[in-house]
């Protein structure tokens, strides 16, 4: 029935949904464990983990920059509450840190993820702290996408699963998502440990 209401909806020139109801809310499926790739892949590999030492460090040392839009040109505003935050982005970690860490989660899961913490009413919340999240915790909700009917969409969560701590939800605007894309899962990164895990476990 699912498939027929699609079809016909098609064929009048209205919007599909990305993803179908029936898979609306189920869990994006994840074919590589991250925190297996990190202890046996770039701990266990020293040329895996001199590569991606090379990426993190290299990343690390690109400065955030903020420009503003001026008519046709950008210019560089030196001060601002977000350059504020990036310096600090929370009590434990600076900057590099936060940055060496998501990508080394790029380079072993294909997910680096930032929890966005806000603070404020709900119409004027503001970022206020940004958190490191491990990939091998997060499991993907999708929601079936942009629709022009509101009342149609299901929206997307991230679950985060710690251990020895209740499941929390995160909506898709408290999270930072970068990935490496994988053609055949929209909702979860490709690792470059993953396609060159054989030649790893052969080192």
């Amino acid at each position: 029935q699912e498939i027929l209401e699609l079809e016909i909806k098609r064929k009048l020139g209205e919007p599909i949904p990305l993803v179908s109801r029936s898979r609306a809310g189920r869990p994006s499926v994840k074919e590589w464990d991250s925190a297996k790739a990190i202890r046996e892949g770039m701990k266990s590999s020293t040329w895996a983990y001199a590569c991606i030492r090379r990426i993190y460090e290299n990343a690390a040392s690109v400065p955030f920059v903020l420009e503003k839009k001026q008519g046709d040109e950008f210019k560089k505003v030196d001060k601002h509450e977000i350059l504020d935050l990036l310096k600090r982005p929370n009590p434990r970690d600076s900057m590099d840190m936060m940055t060496s860490i998501a990508t080394i989660n790029l380079n072993t899961s294909g997910n680096a993820l930032w929890h966005v913490i806000s603070v404020g009413s709900e119409s004027k919340k503001k970022p206020y702290e940004f958190q490191q999240l491990k990939p091998s915790e997060i499991t993907v909700l999708p929601g079936t996408g942009i629709l022009i009917d509101p009342e149609e969409k299901q929206k997307t969560f991230y679950s985060v699963k710690r251990a020895g701590l209740p499941e929390q939800k995160l909506a898709e605007a408290e999270v930072i998502h970068w990935m490496l894309p994988d053609p055949e899962n929209p909702f979860w990164g490709l690792s470059p440990l993953q396609a060159a895990s054989r030649a790893i476990d052969t080192d």
